[in-house]
């Protein structure tokens, strides 16, 4: 199969079978994410992605987020792709192993290169550059709080041969109300994480898959 051939097949088996509205949005002082100049928001794009992470989620049976939303950016040329999904989970007795155990989930098909963790105060920050099966660079950001544990995971799909997109992730910021200590105490139990946090990299491979279709109609069509 040409390459041609090969990304239309990926297009279709990632294309969902109809949207839904899209989430609560996060409170706008939340998250803040400094995109680069001329990148709009895709709004269909943004649909079609949170179709895709719901009905993932629906599939696996496991337990909801309480809260979640998407949003997904492109820039001037539609070849680069920027998307942020928010979540809100019931904090688990054992906060860092919730923490281990989505992150766990959200790269496991992922093949690429992991930063060293950072901590900035109770918020883990952890960053992979992936090689496989899409070229994208993710940062996921966990901050537990009195209501929950609040996690932003933020996409890069860059253009081939550019980053364009990477700087916004160094500079996305993730702010909570009353964030509490990572050996914060919840007599709540712990719930199926890993399978929560894999619905995410959902949302990558159909970004990658509507990216790699647009640069295919630029070439070919």
């Amino acid at each position: 199969m040409n390459r041609l051939g090969a990304v239309m097949v990926l297009i279709v088996a990632l294309a969902p079978a109809a949207s839904v509205a899209a989430a609560p949005a996060a409170p706008a002082a939340e998250w803040t994410i400094d995109l680069p100049t001329g990148w709009r928001d895709d709004d269909a794009l943004t649909k079609q992605t949170l179709d895709e992470l719901n009905r993932g989620l629906a599939k696996q049976g496991t337990e909801r987020p309480r809260q979640v939303a998407v949003r997904v950016w492109v820039s001037s040329d539609q070849l680069s792709t920027l998307i942020a999904t928010w979540y809100v989970l019931d904090l688990a007795h054992q906060i860092e192993r919730q923490i281990d155990a989505f992150d766990g989930g959200a790269i496991k098909k992922l093949v690429g290169t992991a930063q060293p963790q950072r901590i900035e105060g109770s918020q883990i920050i952890r960053d992979i550059r992936v090689d496989q099966p899409i070229r994208a660079r993710m940062v996921r950001r966990y901050q537990p709080a009195k209501d929950g544990l609040h996690i932003l995971a933020v996409f890069c799909l860059p253009a081939p041969e550019t980053d364009e997109c990477g700087g916004a992730l160094d500079r996305t910021k993730l702010t909570v109300v009353d964030p509490v200590p990572l050996d914060y105490g919840d007599p709540g139990h712990d719930l199926a994480y890993y399978a929560i946090g894999s619905g995410l990299v959902l949302v990558g491979l159909l970004a990658g898959g509507v990216r790699l279709g647009r640069i295919v109609l630029r070439r070919f069509g």
